[in-house]
């Protein structure tokens, strides 16, 4: 479960900070979202829903996760310990600085001997995005699949956890 938390955490930074392909930084002009998030944990179901309410916008989030019927349910379970822990991760300056660089176009060396590889076109669900590594020592350390036209991330595969995120659902 720890690991399902670690991904929910970079999930929030990988949507919330903006990168050069226009990533959604005011999600005011979405209805809804759903991630499919899976590790060696099980799988985690992460979606978000805005409503206008008169002068207001009604800001609904869901997880969804299976427990074995032989483990209690915790109150870490109970309570959404998931969506509580991603503030940590949203606030860390290092994401925020490393996504900034992206360039879909010509994608570069980047700081601290970190490089952004372009791979193959990938389908996720019904959307066709562009795929992205970011490398380090010669190793895969974060994939993802972008497609400017949703402005969030398609597909996060975190190589070193064996997680990875796959956006299931979108209503602009």
């Amino acid at each position: 479960m720890k690991k399902i938390a670690v991904v929910g955490m970079m999930l929030v930074v990988l949507v919330v900070v903006g990168v050069a392909y226009d990533a959604i930084t005011d999600y005011r002009q979405i209805r809804s979202f759903t991630y499919k998030i899976v590790s060696s944990d099980g799988e985690l179901y992460y979606g978000m829903e805005i409503s206008p309410k008169g002068d207001q916008y009604e800001l609904k989030t869901t997880q969804t996760h299976m427990v074995p019927g032989d483990k209690p349910i915790e109150m870490d379970q109970v309570m959404g310990f998931f969506s509580a822990a991603w503030i940590y991760v949203m606030i860390n300056p290092f994401y925020t600085m490393l996504l900034n660089q992206l360039d879909l176009d010509s994608p570069q060396l980047m700081l601290m001997g970190l490089q952004i590889q372009r791979g193959e076109p990938q389908q996720v669900g019904p959307w066709t995005g562009e795929t992205f590594a970011l490398i380090s020592q010669g190793q895969k350390m974060l994939t993802w699949v972008l497609n400017p036209s949703i402005g969030l991330p398609l597909k996060t595969i975190f190589h070193q956890e064996q997680i990875s995120m796959e956006l299931v659902d979108f209503v602009q």
